[in-house]
């Protein structure tokens, strides 16, 4: 019995100490105290257990063992405001709006901030840190040039010297393909390039939309001067090196004859259209098959590419801002021969492959909704466009095909 009266008290005493609720105070808990001291300057003990004096106010403290310290504080030497003017007014702001307004940084409203203060005007410091040699790099370059003959304007009312047409003369003795392709009957020079996308229909609402994008392909013959432009749209060909070697192929079968057997070939350095295995092959292919005995495949610099094509590019690109709407490859067809004032320059070819290659089914979707705009003669063209093959943005294009002849 006595045995069991104390068990019976045992689990009374867990089951009212289990109840109890603890009480907190926060004001107690050292975190707390430490902090509160901090801000309020009074003396505490910190978390490293060192006594920290009491703030008194001056510009020296006691340490612990009574001796002064100096406090190691930024004396502040001036108050700077900052301002806006809106509408001739001048509103005072803070230092955050100020920055983010005039998209500076902090430590440039710094600088300007000491130069205030010590009564100086910022100054430009950039091209100051030269080498050693450039100033006599420099001197070389322009003694060079004074050493060119010069001629004086008869057009300005000051006195301009220009250089002499002789610096042509020696451009084309250091670089005689042109006149080599001119002068000799076996040698061809060849400039290939692709102008810039040409889009499809010019509808305002179509901004926001996929658009069908026309292609165009710009080969310039440097013996004869012509320039021949194969324009097809997304439905038929892409701008990969298949299409280049293909294009190339169409144009050196049909317009250069069988007796050159040099060609120079000027291109740029766009890897995913000239600057590949795949171009490298085709031309070595022609050498193998012995349509050419040599091929001088020439890649510029970036930045030194500016071939006879872009400009070329660039009248057609004059003629096309001219025109309001343009609905159809057809019309791109029209400007480009109204781009040269010798139409036997310019040629405008559209080519088709043997298989349709398909479109971004997105395009398809957009082009929908806005064919109600299109005029009723270029309906056709668009109706075919809607009736194309499509296919999703994960596809993979499928092999392409030979220009027909």
């Amino acid at each position: 019995m006595l045995s069991s009266s104390s068990e019976s008290d045992d689990e009374s005493d867990v089951n009212s100490r289990k109840w109890i609720k603890r009480i907190r105070n926060p004001e107690l808990y050292k975190r707390n105290i430490i902090r509160n001291c901090k801000v309020s300057g009074k003396k505490h003990t910190n978390w490293k257990g060192k006594i920290v004096v009491e703030r008194t106010g001056n510009l020296c403290r006691q340490s612990e063992n009574g001796a002064e310290t100096n406090v190691d504080n930024k004396q502040k030497f001036s108050t700077y405001k900052y301002f806006l003017v809106i509408d001739n007014t001048r509103i005072e702001i803070c230092k955050k709006t100020f920055i983010a307004v005039h998209g500076v940084t902090e430590r440039r409203v710094y600088r300007i901030c000491n130069l205030l203060r010590q009564g100086t005007a910022p100054h430009d410091k950039r091209g100051e840190n030269r080498s050693g040699n450039a100033a006599e790099v420099l001197l070389r370059i322009h003694e060079h040039i004074k050493s060119y003959p010069t001629h004086i304007s008869h057009y300005s009312g000051k006195e301009k010297k220009y250089l002499d047409a002789i610096l042509y003369e020696m451009f084309k003795t250091k670089h005689p393909v042109q006149e080599l392709c001119k002068s000799r009957d076996d040698v061809v020079g060849l400039c290939v390039d692709f102008m810039s996308n040409l889009p499809l229909p010019p509808v305002k609402e179509i901004f926001y939309f996929h658009q069908l994008w026309v292609h165009t392909f710009g080969v310039y013959n440097l013996k004869t001067d012509n320039s021949h432009m194969y324009m097809y749209h997304d439905g038929i060909a892409r701008q990969s090196p298949d299409e280049v070697g293909s294009l190339l192929r169409d144009y050196i079968e049909k317009n250069i004859p069988g007796d050159f057997k040099e060609l120079y070939l000027f291109s740029d350095n766009c890897g995913g259209q000239n600057k590949n295995h795949t171009v490298l092959r085709f031309l070595a292919a022609l050498t193998d098959s012995g349509r050419f005995d040599k091929i001088h495949h020439c890649l510029p610099l970036r930045g030194h590419s500016f071939l006879p094509c872009n400009r070329d590019f660039s009248r057609v690109k004059r003629v096309i801002r001219k025109a309001d709407q343009i609905f159809s490859p057809d019309e791109y067809a029209q400007m480009i021969k109204q781009a040269c004032k010798r139409a036997d320059n310019f040629f405008a070819k559209q080519k088709v492959y043997d298989k349709e290659i398909p479109i971004n089914k997105k395009e398809i979707e957009d082009i929908e909704k806005v064919k109600q705009d299109v005029t009723d003669v270029y309906k056709t063209f668009y109706k075919k466009i809607l009736i194309w093959p499509t296919k999703d943005d994960g596809d993979v294009d499928s092999e392409i095909d030979i220009l027909k002849d």
